[in-house]
C-alpha cells in the first residue's frame, strides 16, 4: 500500500511539471559597427571558488572580473563578495590569459598572474549631463550627443561611463518590453527588446563605436552595470545569459576619425596600474 502511494505521488508530480509551460530560452545577440574587429567575443569555461566552496558559490554574490596586462596579452579573474561594499572578498581559484589576436583562452599559471599588472576598471559617471529623452539626445560638456539607442537609460550609475582620461563616453540605453505581472511566474514575464552600447568622443561629440543586439529572456542591466574602461580606450561589455562572468566583449575604443589603436601596446603604455607582488 506504502509502495502504491509513492507511486502515485511521482507520477502526480511528473505530471505537474509536464503541465506547466515551458521556460522561454534566454538569448542575446551581438552587433559592433562600423569597425566588428573593435570588439572580440571571449568565452571562459568555468570559475572554480576558492578551496572550501561548492560548484554554486557565485551564487547570491555581488561578483567582478579582474583583469591583469600580461605581455601582449591580458588575464583575467574573477572575485566575489557578499555586496559590492564587503571588505571580505573570494577569489576564484581559475584564472585565464585571453589573446587578442586570435580570441583564445587558456589557462594561467600562478607565476603569469602574480607577475602581472592590475588594470583597475573604472566605472566613472561624468557630472552635469542632461538627458532630452524624446529626442535621442543629451548634453555634457556643453556640447549636444545624438544618441542612436533606445528611449529607456536606466539611472545617471549606469547610462554613462566615462574613461579615465575624460575622452571618451560610453552611452548605455534600451528599448522594448521588461514587465513581469504581479505574483507571475518567471515564464509569465515578456522581456524583449533592442540594447544598445554607444561609444563617443567627447571633444568632437561624434560616435566612433555602436554596439547593439536583442534580448530575449534575460534583461540587458547586468551588461550595463557591470561594463567598464580597462584604460583610455579599452572597454569591457558582460555577455551572459544567466550570470557566470564567462562571455564579455573587450573592445578597443578609437577616437572618431582614427585608426584602432594597437590592442596590447596601447594599453600598457596607458593604463594605470598597480604592480602586484
Amino acid at each position: 500500500m506504502k509502495l502504491r502511494f509513492r507511486h502515485t505521488c511521482v507520477s502526480i508530480l511528473i505530471h505537474a511539471v509536464l503541465s506547466l509551460p515551458l521556460l522561454p530560452a534566454s538569448s542575446l545577440t551581438t552587433n559592433v559597427t562600423p569597425d566588428h574587429g573593435a570588439c572580440k567575443a571571449f568565452h571562459l569555461p568555468h570559475w572554480k571558488g576558492p578551496v572550501g566552496t561548492g560548484k554554486d558559490w557565485m551564487m547570491a554574490m555581488s561578483c567582478d572580473l579582474d583583469f591583469r596586462a600580461l605581455n601582449q596579452n591580458f588575464a583575467v579573474g574573477a572575485h566575489c563578495a557578499r555586496s559590492r561594499q564587503a571588505a571580505e572578498q573570494l577569489h576564484s581559484a581559475d584564472k585565464y590569459v585571453i589573446d587578442w589576436e586570435t580570441g583564445r583562452t587558456r589557462k594561467a599559471s600562478e607565476e603569469e598572474w602574480n607577475h602581472a599588472d592590475t588594470l583597475l576598471t573604472s566605472r566613472a559617471v561624468p557630472r552635469d549631463t542632461k538627458f532630452e529623452k524624446w529626442g535621442h539626445r543629451f548634453t555634457y560638456e556643453e556640447k549636444q550627443f545624438h544618441i542612436a539607442g533606445g528611449l529607456e537609460y536606466l539611472n545617471d550609475t549606469n547610462t554613462l561611463r566615462l574613461s579615465p582620461d575624460g575622452s571618451l563616453l560610453a552611452v548605455n540605453s534600451w528599448d522594448g518590453e521588461i514587465a513581469c505581472p504581479e505574483d507571475a511566474w518567471i515564464w509569465n514575464c515578456h522581456i524583449n527588446g533592442h540594447y544598445y552600447v554607444e561609444f563617443y568622443g567627447v571633444a568632437s561629440a561624434q560616435r566612433a563605436l555602436l554596439i547593439t543586439g536583442e534580448f530575449h529572456g534575460v534583461e540587458p542591466f547586468g551588461m550595463f552595470d557591470q561594463g567598464g574602461w580597462l584604460s583610455r580606450r579599452y572597454y569591457v561589455v558582460p555577455q551572459d545569459v544567466g550570470g557566470g562572468l564567462r562571455h564579455f566583449l573587450l573592445c578597443a575604443v578609437p577616437h572618431p576619425f582614427t585608426a584602432r589603436p594597437k590592442f596590447a601596446e596601447q594599453a600598457n603604455r596607458n593604463l594605470s596600474r598597480v604592480r602586484t607582488k
